[in-house]
């Protein structure tokens, strides 16, 4: 069964992705924008698992919902700590 929460965050996320997709290029100034926008795709694609979870293959999505929300925060964490070495590096003189 679908709760409601998993289905309204899931709707969010689409939500921002819409947003994402549509201001791409005002993104791309981000350093290492690919890096966090994989993060954000694989984060959209849990939340789908979650869904779908409810509807069939609770075993299979299940895995595959935790699998994508634990590559997700490792992509971000890559992402984070690699702009910030980036960015210390900018301010020395």
């Amino acid at each position: 069964m679908v709760q409601q929460n998993e289905f309204l965050t899931l709707l969010v996320a689409l939500g921002v992705l819409v947003f994402v997709v549509s201001n791409r290029q005002g993104l791309r100034d981000l350093p290492r924008s690919s890096l966090c926008l994989a993060a954000f795709l694989v984060l959209v694609a849990g939340l789908a698992f979650t869904v779908l979870e409810g509807l069939v293959w609770q075993d299979v999505f299940n895995m595959l919902e935790h699998f994508c929300y634990g590559a997700s925060s490792v992509l971000l964490a890559v992402w984070v700590w690699l702009v910030s070495r980036g960015a210390s590096q900018w301010h020395r003189t």
